[in-house]
């Protein structure tokens, strides 16, 4: 992976071209490329891959045809493709970016179907005199666009975007307060940043050479929910679907780790790579407790039956407060959750370790029905469609497989009530989630009316889609890619993440919710990996994620975390003094809940870090004014 700059139009930000590609060289530390004509300028930050050597570097030039490329992401497939292309493309290097320029070549806009990656792109065409920018079709790879005067800016960061000569920087208040709300980043195009937006997953667009475009054309959906069964033959199909999806994502010709939390998704993907790869090359990465939960506990358990290469972070909170400003700062935008500092730190140990590559079971829980409210959600359809009686069964089976939770009366009598709420009218929903949002968004100095429209984005007739989709679209998919992504490249390490393959997605969208669940949270994922993942980890019941417990990192800062608050929450125009009482009442008191004081505390340090220059980071990556 890499970061990429793009300028077009008449616009004196050419002249800036080193600078901006600076600001995000930590995505690419291996090589510098620029590439500059008229009226566009395209620059490259690499992390070296596929195809190590100076042959890969770029920008790439298609030698015939003259359209040039700069490239962030893998072409999974680029071997097939390349091998199609053989006969109609003279190939001049063994990488995927080559494979790009010879498929646009070959088949225009239609080559976006053929890919099976991740990627972030912009490519000059020389005919047409137009930037073709296009984007991966669930957002692995981001990237952002901002139009400045006569003149257009595509980057993989935001930080290259911001802070130019001559054009100030805003607040979006709107993607503020959804941050406030709801925890929502990446939800659409829009960025706390007024004026830069983000180009959606699935999405690619032509900017001319005087830098206007029109609406990014979407390219690709997910599928509607199947019907189909799930039974002995397709389990093994969907383990051999999971199988070849990690022997493409294990292509590289540096080496490859896998995060292991204990949980089944990452656990299984270290499982079919470690059958992959030669006996004890796996190297694999942990975020331990101090005090192991139900599923930290298991990692040792995935460890042994892998028998790769162990490596283990302590999450005890010590490096919090020093690293905060840097994650922050990497991010772009406030962070959610205590999470992202695991997920960081394992990530600077991968790259000392010399590993540049990790897969990550992220996407497994939206794919595969892995969230508690999938399966309120299912229940939902089942109230909805007046199937009673496996509606109480469905009830007491999923009560049955919660931790701790048991089948009792209580515990089944408020799935339904929940279950009753995810059948209600969209409106009537969206209403009770607005509602429950007012007392977190009175801390803005200007609330906004996010009752039509701001939790439940995508609408259906059947309450389990909408559940898949705006988890895979909007809620969860897009900020954890996004937090997945900047933690990496942070470091110069590239995610790859197999359970958000298109095809992956495309083949489990066939079967039916009751036959993916079958009683519990990812059924299917459980039977598939039966023989293949240790039986203690597929049979477990709880889900824990990385081992990141904010508020133990918040109790072992707590005086710091006070000071810092006080710095920096006052002078944080958009903050109203409620937010400092909140702030204050949690650290010191322990009163009210711990977003109550997170997400103020974490936008003031994003205004300070973005907005008043108050932290290193953003005073040395000012660039010279445009001549």
């Amino acid at each position: 992976m890499c970061g990429i700059v793009g300028i077009i139009g008449e616009t004196p930000f050419h002249n800036l071209l080193e600078g901006l590609v600076g600001r995000i060289r930590h995505r690419g530390p291996d090589a510098l490329g620029f590439w500059r004509g008229p009226q566009v300028s395209l620059g490259h930050a690499r992390l070296s891959i596929i195809d190590v050597g100076a042959t890969g570097n770029q920008p790439m030039e298609d030698a015939e045809s003259g359209n040039l490329i700069v490239f962030n992401g893998e072409i999974y497939n680029y071997i097939e493709l390349r091998n199609e292309l053989r006969s109609r493309y003279t190939f001049r290097t063994n990488s995927d970016t080559e494979v790009i320029l010879a498929a646009y070549r070959q088949w225009g806009v239609d080559c976006l179907a053929r890919f099976r990656g991740m990627f972030a792109f912009a490519l000059w065409d020389t005919q047409r005199r137009d930037l073709f920018v296009a984007r991966d079709r669930l957002g692995i790879k981001p990237l952002y666009l901002r139009r400045c005067g006569a003149g257009c800016l595509i980057a993989s960061e935001i930080k290259a975007l911001v802070r130019l000569p001559g054009f100030a920087d805003d607040v979006n208040m709107d993607a503020v307060a959804r941050f406030v709300a709801w925890r929502h980043q990446d939800v659409d195009a829009q960025t706390m940043f007024h004026g830069v937006e983000q180009l959606l997953p699935a999405h690619w667009v032509r900017i001319d050479s005087a830098g206007r475009y029109a609406a990014p054309v979407r390219y690709w959906s997910p599928p509607e929910i199947g019907a189909a069964p799930f039974g002995e033959a397709e389990a093994e199909g969907l383990r051999d679907k999971l199988a070849e999806t990690v022997r493409l994502h294990l292509r590289s010709d540096v080496p490859v780790g896998a995060f292991v939390s204990g949980g089944l998704d990452s656990s299984s993907l270290a499982c079919l790579a470690a059958r992959e790869m030669p006996a004890g090359a796996l190297n694999t990465f942990s975020s331990m407790l101090s005090q192991p939960n139900t599923e930290n506990v298991l990692i040792p358990v995935v460890q042994k039956a892998v028998q790769g290469k162990t490596h283990e972070w302590t999450s005890d909170g010590q490096g919090f407060i020093d690293a905060l400003p840097e994650i922050v700062f990497h991010h772009d935008e406030p962070i959610a959750d205590g999470s992202m500092y695991a997920h960081y730190e394992l990530c600077r140990m991968s790259r000392a370790a010399g590993v540049a590559v990790l897969l990550s079971g992220n996407g497994g829980d939206e794919v595969l029905g892995g969230y508690g409210t999938h399966l309120l959600g299912q229940l939902g359809s089942l109230l909805r469609q007046r199937k009673w009686s496996r509606l109480f069964a469905a009830t007491t089976e999923y009560a049955s497989h919660l931790d701790g939770g048991g089948a009792s009366f209580r515990r089944r009598l408020e799935f339904l009530v929940r279950a009753a709420q995810h059948a209600a009218p969209r409106r009537v929903r969206q209403w009770h989630k607005s509602r429950q949002a007012v007392r977190l968004l009175g801390i803005l100095d200007a609330p906004r009316d996010l009752a039509i429209g701001g939790f439940w984005r995508e609408a259906g007739q059947d309450p389990y889609e909408e559940v898949y989709r705006n988890c895979l679209l909007h809620w969860t998919v897009p900020p954890f890619l996004h937090y997945e992504d900047r933690n990496s490249m942070a470091f110069g390490v590239e995610i790859r993440v197999p359970f958000l393959d298109h095809e992956v997605v495309e083949h489990l969208a066939r079967f039916s919710p009751d036959a993916l669940l079958a009683g519990r949270t990812k059924q299917a994922l459980r039977t598939a990996m039966r023989g293949v993942v240790p039986d203690n980890v597929l049979d477990q019941k709880g889900k824990f994620g990385f081992a990141a417990p904010l508020p133990l990192f918040i109790e072992t800062n707590r005086n710091t975390l006070r000071d810092l608050t006080h710095a920096l929450v006052p002078d944080t125009p958009f903050l109203r003094p409620s937010a400092m009482m909140a702030c204050e009442a949690y650290l010191m008191h322990q009163q009210g809940t711990i977003e109550q004081f997170w997400r103020p505390f974490c936008l003031a340090l994003w205004h300070a870090i973005f907005f008043r220059g108050q932290f290193v980071q953003m005073r040395e990556i000012g660039v010279d004014k445009p001549a």
